[in-house]
């Protein structure tokens, strides 16, 4: 199939035949492999569930080929498929150029299908764990805050974080996990960490 955007929808058919929808996140190159996986949010699906485009016809992008997702661990999936070096924003594809962890009192761009881009939000702690509704306790989390507004919400899980450059595309920062119930806050996964995780390369484009 063709290859898809970070930052779009993706969906997942449950035992029931449910449709569950998250958001597709970078995708990156296996070092020992060399084949290209995208990443989301673990809690979204489960092993070897498949994964569909959000598109006229729904097409197959991959069947989920690992789960890390444990108390105190990452909540972070990876999909095989054809990828791509680029993430679409409300109306911008842009290319992705590199990757890295943000540090606290930046800013970054959080993109998830549901909510969209929501620019300019503040990196109020650059490393943390958090305990979610289900009772799990993620950690190699950043916080993101934007005064009260909404940055991210159902449906954004596994979407990209990133920093757009002055020089056009943008540098990966995360993939968003979740939020809490203090409106305008949003977490995700540290990049750097993550790719060290699944021993993967950031795919560029």
């Amino acid at each position: 199939m063709a290859p898809y955007n970070g930052g779009d929808v993706i969906w997942f058919k449950t035992k029931s035949l449910k449709k569950l929808q998250c958001t597709g996140g970078f995708w990156y190159t296996g070092i020992n492999s060399g084949k290209t996986f995208m990443l989301t949010a673990a809690h979204c699906t489960g092993l070897n569930q498949a994964v569909y485009t959000n598109t006229s016809t729904p097409r197959l992008i991959g069947d989920v080929s690992a789960i890390h997702f444990s108390t105190r661990g990452y909540d972070i999936a990876t999909v095989p498929g054809t990828g791509i070096g680029a993430v679409y924003g409300n109306t911008t594809t842009y290319g992705v150029k590199s990757a890295g962890n943000p540090s606290t009192s930046t800013y970054v761009t959080f993109d998830g299908a549901k909510t969209g881009e929501v620019h300019t939000v503040h990196v109020i702690s650059a490393t943390t764990c958090v305990t979610f509704s289900d009772g799990v306790t993620t950690c190699h989390l950043f916080v993101g805050y934007k005064g009260g507004l909404l940055v991210c919400q159902g449906g954004d899980s596994g979407g990209p974080v990133y920093q757009r450059l002055p020089t056009g595309g943008v540098k990966a920062s995360g993939i968003i996990i979740g939020v809490t119930t203090v409106t305008g806050t949003c977490f995700a996964q540290r990049i750097k960490t993550t790719l060290s995780l699944v021993t993967g390369s950031i795919l560029t484009g």
